[in-house]
């Protein structure tokens, strides 16, 4: 029986000049090391090995830069590389790719920007685009909720504000507790719209713990829109304030 990693692994056994298979062990890979063919080798390592062999694939570049810590450094060849150049050069390669965008943004400080080609882009603008490029991009949706505060964004024609951007990436995953949490912190008062359903800020904090029961920040977030003696059932059980 064979497991994804297994797959890679073999699949480098057999042919180590496989661009690809280094990039899909080391996605495949959170921090521990992996052993092939008598050598071990880090995430990070398996990632410029994929750069190295093969330096057009954008995937690859994409993979390095989120594989890096903020601040570091790599060399690659006679060039040393950032998070940040890691991804320009992966939106070199891929123009138009939306995940590249959004990799990009989180690199460019909130009042900073980022040369693309001959354009200045700022952190907004780097959402903004991979939005365009793929409206189910749910990280560049909570990226762009980040990014601002009671000020309404325009995307390919439409104005969101901070809320919608975050009940659109949550309707992408519904089954993320962290973005139940970000919905039902701009929820005031009365209730959101998720889908077909209303919901109201003690609704989304349930959701969460539905989703990450053993989430502490959930279970204060959830005691706050209580009163004293009030209940409240999560999960088929009973809690008290």
């Amino acid at each position: 029986r064979y497991s994804h990693r297994d797959c890679f692994i073999r699949a480098l056994e057999m042919n180590p000049l496989h661009a690809k298979a280094w990039c899909s062990i080391a996605n495949a890979t959170s921090s521990e090391e992996i052993a092939i063919n008598g050598h071990v080798f880090t995430k990070l390592e398996c990632l410029v090995k994929a750069v190295n062999i093969d330096p057009t694939q954008s995937a690859s570049w994409g993979s390095l830069g989120r594989a890096m810590s903020v601040g570091t450094s790599i060399t690659i060849g006679t060039h040393s590389y950032t998070q940040q150049t890691c991804y320009l050069k992966a939106l070199e390669i891929s123009p138009h790719c939306s995940a590249s965008w959004s990799d990009l943004a989180t690199s460019v400080p909130i009042s900073g920007a980022v040369t693309v080609g001959s354009e200045s882009c700022t952190k907004l603008d780097c959402n903004i685009r991979a939005l365009e490029l793929d409206e189910l991009n749910f990280i560049a949706w909570c990226n762009l909720a980040a990014t601002t505060s009671n000020q309404a964004i325009l995307v390919s024609g439409h104005l969101y504000t901070k809320q919608q951007c975050y009940v659109n990436a949550l309707e992408i995953e519904p089954l993320s507790a962290k973005l139940w949490r970000s919905v039902a912190s701009t929820v005031t008062s009365g209730t959101v719209l998720v889908g077909e359903k209303h919901h109201t800020r003690q609704d989304c904090i349930i959701k969460a713990i539905e989703i990450e029961p053993f989430n502490s920040m959930s279970w204060l977030d959830l005691g706050t829109t209580l009163g004293d003696g009030n209940l409240v059932s999560v999960a088929s059980r009973n809690y008290s304030r």
